[in-house]
């Protein structure tokens, strides 16, 4: 957590502090409030305003409901009516689970089918993983919460390629919900959660397949469509996923062309 500045230090007194995102440039223009919520942990949260008389108003709310949660004169739904009188409309507290869900829905109209289906395997699993922790508020998760679940999916014989695959699509809504203001940091950001190192990979040397090779490869195949995958393949230098997904539409056999944007290209640009 960023170390208050002089100014800062002396509303302790009262319970919190503000600061801006210690980053350079700042990742966020918004105040953040630090202050001991409720169970007396100390918690940083966004104020969602840049402008700092309206932050400090917010801290103040946020630090006497907290103070009134730990004293038990205050239940949670007051609190939360406090909060909402403050901002004059209803607050909506999100959910891990709710979060990510509706960014899913969001995310679906920008990618192909392929890449969703993707961005659900991954969302799917890290749920699953969370279990009724899913459902605390998001800013509550932590790096340790997806340590744990990028650990259980090696232990489960997953490739470091496939499970770092899935961490870098976790980090895309949590980008996200960084940049909006809805949390201080990405718990599962390269330094919070380091990518599996991949051994089995380490002094390995690609090469292409031989023409002995491809027609071994094409007289162990169990059906006519994967000789056919199989050939396409290596004819053309395509992945066997974008060789699957190819229609009609992109072949010219007039040209003897074939016009196609392979998914991982059009995934990374």
């Amino acid at each position: 957590m960023p170390k208050p500045t002089p100014t800062d230090k002396a509303n302790w007194g009262q319970g919190y502090s503000l600061n801006k995102d210690a980053h350079d440039p700042p990742r966020s223009l918004f105040w953040y409030v630090s202050f001991r919520d409720q169970r007396g942990r100390r918690v940083r949260k966004s104020a969602k305003t840049a402008d700092r008389m309206e932050a400090n108003k917010i801290a103040m709310k946020w630090a006497e409901a907290a103070h009134a949660g730990r004293e038990k004169s205050l239940s949670e739904i007051q609190c939360r009516k406090v909060l909402a009188d403050l901002f004059g409309k209803p607050l909506h507290y999100r959910t891990c689970r709710d979060y990510l869900l509706d960014w899913l829905k969001d995310v679906k109209a920008s990618v192909d089918e392929n890449t969703h289906r993707m961005y659900e395997t991954t969302i799917g699993s890290f749920l699953e993983h969370l279990g009724n922790s899913a459902d605390k508020e998001l800013e509550d998760l932590t790096p340790t919460d997806v340590r744990m679940w990028r650990d259980k999916l090696t232990a489960k014989g997953l490739s470091a390629p496939t499970v770092n695959g899935h961490l870098r699509v976790l980090r895309i809504p949590f980008n996200r919900a960084h940049d909006l203001g809805y949390i201080p940091t990405n718990p599962c950001g390269t330094k919070a959660v380091k990518p599996v190192r991949d051994d089995a990979r380490g002094d390995v040397e690609k090469d292409v397949f031989t023409p002995e090779q491809i027609s071994k490869l094409i007289a162990a195949a169990p059906r006519e469509d994967w000789k056919g995958t199989i050939m396409c393949g290596y004819f053309t230098g395509l992945r066997l996923r974008d060789c699957v997904d190819l229609r009609w539409r992109s072949v010219d056999l007039d040209k003897e062309v074939i016009r196609v944007t392979p998914n991982k290209t059009r995934r990374y640009g």
